[in-house]
């Protein structure tokens, strides 16, 4: 993993000059900023090389996973009820078409977790409050699409990540949100 701290403001666009210098390979003696900033998260582009740029304390970090590679969460969102269902003669089509996503995935080496989720009348939402544990049934919130699933995939960027969301059976009657995992420096 490569971690490069370079000036930062408290503006999206200087840190993705900040990005611009980093690419180019002006990678030494850039200062942090000296001025004490709130927190906040800059403004997160994908260019077309997978680096990750976030803003903490008036800092800028620059995270690349790997030589090449970003992983992204791609998050399987439907209206519980709509689209194929057990029991009709669309779901086993439906979930072939499942089993050969994951197959191809995994054959292409993008695969890195992946799975679906009970409904959401499973669920228990937990929240600690004043010291004290809350937990609440059904999920955190009520939305007209619930999340189902979801396939954690190894990608160049966020252009395959999305051609591999686009794959994704649910995607014709539901939504997929692709995001990237922050990598962490340890």
């Amino acid at each position: 993993m490569l971690v490069l701290e370079v000036e930062c403001v408290v503006q999206p666009g200087a840190c993705q000059s900040a990005l611009s210098r980093f690419e180019s390979g002006v990678t030494a003696g850039l200062a942090p900023v000296a001025e004490k900033t709130e927190n906040f998260l800059a403004g997160m582009s994908i260019p077309s090389a997978p680096v990750r740029l976030f803003t903490t304390e008036a800092r800028c970090f620059c995270f690349k996973r790997g030589k090449d590679q970003m992983q992204y969460m791609c998050l399987i969102y439907a209206t519980e009820g709509v689209g194929p269902q057990p029991g009709t003669a669309e779901f086993g089509p439906f979930m072939q078409a499942y089993m050969d996503f994951t197959e191809k995935v995994k054959s292409d080496g993008k695969f890195v977790a992946g799975d679906a989720l009970q409904p959401t009348a499973t669920a228990t939402t937990v929240a600690i409050r004043n010291g004290k544990t809350e937990t609440m049934d059904g999920p955190f919130a009520e939305t007209k699409e619930q999340l189902g699933g979801y396939y954690l995939l190894d990608c160049a960027d966020l252009d395959e990540a999305l051609s591999y969301a686009a794959m994704i059976p649910s995607a014709e009657h539901g939504r997929i949100e692709v995001r990237p995992l922050v990598v962490w420096d340890h």
